[in-house]
């Protein structure tokens, strides 16, 4: 079950303390998809950065064990995770050696099914864990999935690791796997179906309007990027919102209501990409930590204010030691001259963050 007053802890003492709460951290930059809307999986065969270069098992233990006590909440992301072969020793150092964790969640592609679930079955049998939350990336349904992917055969591999993993996630409890749809100009138009196909089975769904950024382009330039905009993604939004309000989201789940405003967020930035849809928390109640180490105040805003190696994997001491770029990069964010997002790796607690110092927002986004 998930401890919301172990959560509500690491919020409070986040904003009391100026410590992060939240940590993003990139496992790997592997991945075995061909996605049109990411280009991390082109990033080793094009030899833009050095495989060896990211983090040990042990490498990350260090940093877990020395995190703030602040620190309750681990989003990990990829690449795709499960591609390291060490995947479940770090997933089980998370669990023991961050001192006050209570959530972690992990995104999954599906393609290498039975690993996956192998990985799942080890690691929800361990009785003292944070609560864990799954999201299988689905596109689409069927051929619109596998297209966007671009990986045949993707779609049923990925509902079958659903299935099983989500019957491991009933008799261990204390976890729960999603779907996360990424919406782009490539699927806004053939979704539909399978959203209301999702949301009939009362399969909680997540989603994103696709991105350029930094996190999925790495080492390229903006000008180099696609563009994956389309003025029908908004309305597409919009008619999801609709549909969850009504028959998925209930007002008294905490998630389920930073879900619906989440969602109204993204339709909100998608309106004005130039602004920042409320005051960004990056760099204040969280951090993004690379799979080589490097610290930014987020995936998209990738400032480099310091590798963890060059400060004994101490997050806080890197922080400490780094002052002026930290300062700068708030400001950046401040002023809303970053690259300005709206995802779900900032977006949650920068709601939260925004309705603990501002109670009066708590109808709006």
């Amino acid at each position: 079950m998930l401890k919301y007053h172990r959560i509500l802890r690491g919020i409070l003492t986040g904003n009391l303390r100026d410590r992060p709460y939240r940590l993003n951290v990139s496992l790997t930059n592997l991945c075995d998809s061909r996605c049109k809307t990411c280009d991390i999986w082109q990033i080793y065969p094009q030899k833009r950065l050095p495989l060896r270069e990211e983090l040990t098992d042990d490498e990350f233990k260090r940093l877990f064990s020395q995190l703030p006590s602040s620190i309750m909440w681990v989003s990990f992301s990829g690449g795709e995770p499960h591609l390291r072969k060490d995947f479940c020793d770090i997933m089980e150092s998370a669990f023991s050696d961050i001192r006050n964790i209570a959530m972690v969640n992990v995104p999954n592609n599906g393609i290498k099914a039975d690993r996956c679930i192998e990985d799942w079955k080890r690691l929800l049998a361990i009785r003292r864990r944070p609560f864990v939350y799954i999201t299988m990336s689905l596109d689409g349904e069927g051929a619109v999935h596998d297209d966007v992917r671009g990986v045949d055969g993707n779609y049923e591999s990925a509902i079958y690791a659903f299935e099983e993993i989500d019957a491991l996630c009933k008799q261990h409890g204390n976890a729960a796997i999603g779907i996360g749809l990424t919406i782009s100009k490539f699927n806004f138009d053939k979704i539909m179906p399978f959203v209301h196909n999702v949301i009939d089975r009362g399969i909680s769904l997540k989603i994103e309007a696709a991105d350029s950024g930094d996190l999925y382009y790495q080492g390229q330039a903006v000008d180099e990027r696609p563009d994956l905009e389309h003025d029908g993604i908004r309305d597409v939004i919009a008619e999801i919102y609709s549909l969850q309000n009504k028959r998925q989201w209930k007002w008294s789940s905490p998630i389920d209501f930073l879900s619906r405003n989440h969602v109204r967020g993204a339709m909100r930035f998608l309106e004005n990409p130039g602004k920042l849809v409320i005051p960004c928390r990056a760099a204040h109640s969280n951090y993004a930590v690379d799979c080589y180490g490097n610290v930014n105040p987020c995936f998209f805003f990738t400032t480099g204010m310091g590798n963890i190696r060059q400060h004994d994997y101490n997050l806080c001491q890197l922080l400490d030691a780094n002052k002026e770029k930290l300062s700068e990069a708030r400001e950046t964010i401040k002023k809303g001259e970053c690259p300005r997002c709206w995802h779900v790796c900032n977006s949650i607690d920068s709601m939260i963050d925004r309705k603990i110092r501002k109670p009066w927002t708590i109808l709006d986004v």
